[in-house]
């Protein structure tokens, strides 16, 4: 029975009176297996369970009162409606052969959990991107062929798994280098930023007061040591993209086409004094600190010292907005790469649209 036929059949039976006790059975008899698909899905149905029973024992008593069975008319009723909602959701009455299947950590051996750990100075009260998330990056960065998994940690440290195969993974965090170093690591971006065919990360981070421990980090690929683990040499100030304003994801892209990759950094920094979360003119000059920053790759990634230019105010990157995503486009197919932004509260999402100028 599908779902919307149990919830059409639930909305009929209550239009029948509370007194019909064959009206209260159809519906647990639509309940029952309701209840059990989504007991075998793995939620929390233990109080439906309870109830269903508690009804279904009830129904045979001789003094129950129409009082009684009003109430639990109705509760069964909602139990219902609640539980097909449920399944709806979740796709319970889905395809017999579904896409995708769910791999647990103890499969996979990713294990793998962003956890945060509230207080009473830092919950979501006083600190509204406190669950704002973390990020993850693909990539081959061992070069086997196989993709492996960097995920991005906020209160904990970010993690690198190795594809061995037949999607099982080993944690290789420590061995490679790639901690995250205690910051609130917010997105990850892989690239070969050094243009060597191995695959770098860029971590953007996020949330700590300390400027230190909200620098993003670039992680670059020294390739494998003896155990067949890539190795990475933390690089971001080197190559001049150590940012530490309150970054949500960088984009690596060729804006102006000139054969190298230049980033684009989203920033989400909402304690701006000047920038309070209100209708209120927005600050267009480039002066907030929520404003996002752009940078020009003028080397081409190899040696020692910087290599990228924050060239925002220049490239007219000026206009305040808590960010949260990005997609670089040719939004007017000119053959130019351009940038749409999605904002949070009150700023709007922007588009900017490349003048080809550099």
């Amino acid at each position: 029975m599908s779902a919307w036929a149990v919830r059409r059949g639930i909305n009929d039976a209550v239009k029948k009176t509370a007194e019909n006790k064959h009206a209260i059975e159809v519906i647990i008899g639509s309940l029952r297996p309701l209840y059990n698909k989504t007991a075998t899905l793995g939620y929390a149905t233990e109080p439906f369970g309870s109830s269903l029973n508690n009804a279904i024992l009830k129904l045979n008593q001789p003094n129950l009162t129409i009082s009684d069975k009003d109430i639990m008319y109705l509760t069964i009723r909602n139990w219902g409606l609640v539980l097909t909602a449920t399944l709806l959701a979740v796709g319970a009455f889905a395809q017999p052969n579904p896409l995708f299947k769910r791999l647990s950590a103890a499969q996979t051996g990713i294990g793998f959990k962003n956890q945060l750990t509230e207080s009473d100075t830092l919950n979501i009260l006083n600190q509204a991107n406190i669950y704002n998330g973390g990020g993850v990056g693909i990539g081959d960065f061992n070069r086997d062929g196989l993709m492996d998994v960097y995920f991005a940690g906020n209160m904990v440290s970010n993690k690198l798994y190795l594809n061995k195969g037949a999607l099982k993974f080993d944690d290789v965090t420590e061995a490679a280098g790639v901690t995250g170093q205690g910051h609130w690591a917010t997105g990850i971006a892989v690239v070969d930023i050094d243009a060597n065919g191995w695959p770098d990360i860029y971590v953007s981070a996020s949330f700590r007061s300390d400027p230190k421990l909200r620098t993003n980090l670039l992680y670059l690929n020294q390739g494998l040591n003896k155990a067949g683990v890539p190795t990475f040499k933390e690089s971001a100030a080197a190559y001049g993209l150590a940012d530490d304003g309150f970054s949500t994801q960088a984009y690596f892209f060729d804006y102006d086409r000139d054969g190298d990759l230049d980033m684009y950094q989203v920033t989400n920094e909402i304690y701006d004094p000047r920038t309070p979360i209100r209708y209120r003119p927005k600050l267009t000059d480039g002066s907030a600190l929520n404003t996002d920053r752009l940078y020009r790759n003028d080397g081409n990634g190899r040696g020692d010292g910087p290599k990228f230019a924050d060239v925002s105010k220049a490239a007219g990157i000026k206009i305040e907005g808590w960010g949260h995503a990005a997609a670089i486009t040719d939004l007017n197919q000119d053959g130019w790469p351009d940038i749409y932004i999605a904002n949070d509260f009150v700023s709007n999402d922007l588009g900017y649209i490349n003048n080809k100028d550099g």
